[in-house]
């Protein structure tokens, strides 16, 4: 049988941000498409769970725009946690 890929179905939520990516896929995705070094871009960052994958999956740098102030602070917030 082969790899199972995790994909987000939508409506989940940590109680900060209600469409957050499982982390499960967060970190899949960094670990699998994500070079050594490289900069990530998530244009729809929300609380940040694909930034802090990120970094903790060897990027250089991370990039997150989002719209909210409020999920802008959260992210802010988890990356400095790490």
């Amino acid at each position: 049988m082969g790899r199972r890929l995790p994909i987000s179905n939508g409506g989940q939520s940590n109680g900060d941000h209600p469409y957050m990516a499982p982390q499960q896929l967060a970190e899949f995705w960094c670990r699998y498409i994500l070079p050594e070094n490289g900069v990530l871009l998530d244009c729809f960052s929300g609380s940040g769970g694909i930034l802090a994958s990120g970094l903790d999956h060897g990027a250089s740098r991370v990039i997150g725009i989002e719209q909210e102030e409020r999920y802008v602070e959260m992210a802010w917030e988890r990356i400095r946690k790490g």
